[in-house]
């Protein structure tokens, strides 16, 4: 979500996400995401891509990005600015929807409305944004901001419209000993009409085993889920972690929760830090 984050694993980091929202509601949303990142220190920033692909009801939109952003390093901490830039399309399955005077009988399928195709359309329209993070020895937080301003994808006679959408994430690491570190965070998300929050802590085991307990919501119209977080870092590439989100709104009486797979991969060797120096043979040692 924040272009100005890669690179913060000091590696090539790639991450592959599954997300399935609301089990047995029909349509309900689901999410596939890659993305990778890694430094370049001969730019003093880090590159990233990310390639996604969500259905949501009747639309799926795919949808890839690349970022770039550069990192300036003080006595406080690491501060980092980033942009990114990209393309998504999003195709609607016009002929799986229904209005209360459409007529379908097959096999015919009319809708009566003069803007809502009834065939399987799609359009194409460009993303971007911006965000800045930092990272110092007690805490890291970073804002971004997405299509602002706003653009829009036409499908035939349809637009969806992409609008701006804020992202504020803040996490601190707090040392209860040689192997047990817990790690409060909040994550805010908002269009600026609506807003949603998620807060969560998890405790890391001897940097190889975590888990931990959140909840996404703030007051009765948001409150939304309990969410149970456990992985494994089972060596020093490779990271598999969980997270099961418990209904706890008016919804959860026609869903069966939302699962989230992510594994993460890391290569743990510093890549793009330039050349050697040039090395100049002198006889006086020799």
């Amino acid at each position: 979500m924040n272009p100005a984050y890669a690179g913060f694993e000091y590696s090539l980091n790639v991450t592959g996400v599954y997300r399935s929202q609301w089990n047995e509601l029909p349509t309900q949303p689901r999410t596939q995401n890659v993305n990778a990142h890694l430094p370049m220190y001969i730019l003093n920033g880090a590159l990233g891509i990310n390639v996604a692909n969500e259905q949501i009801g009747y639309f799926n939109n795919t949808l890839g990005t690349i970022s770039y952003n550069y990192v300036l390093e003080t006595t406080l901490g690491l501060f980092s600015g980033g942009l990114k830039a990209g393309l998504m399309q999003s195709a609607l399955s016009g002929s799986l929807l229904r209005t209360p005077s459409g007529i379908y009988e097959d096999p015919t399928i009319s809708h009566q409305d003069p803007i809502l195709s009834e065939l399987n359309e799609s359009g194409v329209g460009v993303l971007y944004g911006a965000g800045v993070y930092f990272i110092g020895n007690f805490f890291e937080a970073g804002l971004s901001i997405s299509t602002f301003p706003s653009t829009s994808i036409s499908i035939s006679d349809t637009k969806v419209e992409l609008i701006p959408y804020i992202n504020f994430y803040g996490e601190s690491n707090i040392d209860l000993n040689d192997n047990l570190i817990v790690a409060p965070s909040i994550m805010v998300r908002s269009d600026l009409v609506q807003t949603q929050i998620d807060v969560a802590a998890i405790a890391k085991l001897s940097g190889n085993i975590f888990g931990g307990l959140g909840v996404r919501g703030y007051n009765s119209r948001t409150l939304d889920a309990a969410i149970v977080y456990a992985g494994w870092r089972f060596n020093e590439h490779y990271t598999l972690s969980y997270a099961y989100d418990i209904g706890v709104s008016a919804l959860r009486s026609v869903h069966d929760g939302t699962h989230e797979i992510l594994l993460n991969y890391n290569l743990n060797k510093l890549i793009g830090a330039g050349l050697p120096p040039k090395i100049i043979y002198n006889p006086r040692y020799l």
